[in-house]
């Protein structure tokens, strides 16, 4: 699933990571990737949650203030727990509903609504956001700007069919196309290199 993820929403897992880790846990739950969601206000998800009149540093302290320490950290790789696996489960079904064939910043979020889980769940529950009207917001937001996920970067330009592409435009995506690739190979060797580093 990755491959399907915005480059907001593969940054939002990995400060997701980091704070697992700062908080001493083995495992990163639904809380983390909340937090590392809205670490980045130039994200969609940020800006639908602050256009609507939530007040994110708010819910932010809110949320940090209920968490609890973890267990201490293993030597373990971290993981997704069982709620954090669900809430990304629950962001593709959104972003299917949408219709788009990548997970954004905005239907991350959706997906941690609706698995409405520990202090994610209470969080939310203080600060009066449900499922119905996270999905109204992203659907209103939606009308007005048919491209919402700004943060979608490369995903959108390689969604075409290249059959449907004329030589031109093969030739300017693959262009395109290396450096994402250099990218994300980069990625993936920092990665290893902090899950090392754990």
């Amino acid at each position: 699933m990755w491959q399907r993820f915005t480059e907001g929403t593969k940054n939002a897992i990995v400060r997701a990571q980091r704070a697992a880790n700062d908080r001493s846990e083995n495992l990163v739950k639904p809380e983390h990737l909340l937090i590392g969601l809205l670490a980045d206000t130039d994200t969609v998800a940020y800006r639908l949650l602050q256009e609507s009149g939530v007040p994110v540093g708010d819910l932010m302290r809110h949320l940090e203030d209920i968490l609890t320490p973890g267990p201490g950290r293993d030597d373990s790789d971290l993981r997704l727990d069982s709620a954090a696996r669900k809430a990304i489960d629950l962001a593709w079904n959104e972003a299917r509903r949408l219709r788009r064939n990548y997970i954004g910043t905005e239907h991350l979020i959706l997906g941690i609504l609706a698995a409405d889980s520990g202090a994610t769940g209470i969080t939310f529950r203080h600060f009066a956001l449900d499922l119905q009207k996270g999905r109204s917001l992203i659907d209103t937001a939606g009308q007005s700007y048919p491209a919402l996920s700004q943060d979608a970067g490369p995903v959108l330009v390689v969604a075409a069919p290249l059959t449907e592409l004329g030589t031109e435009e093969i030739a300017r995506r693959r262009k395109e196309l290396l450096p994402m690739l250099f990218l994300g190979i980069l990625f993936a060797v920092l990665v290893v290199m902090l899950r090392g580093c754990g």
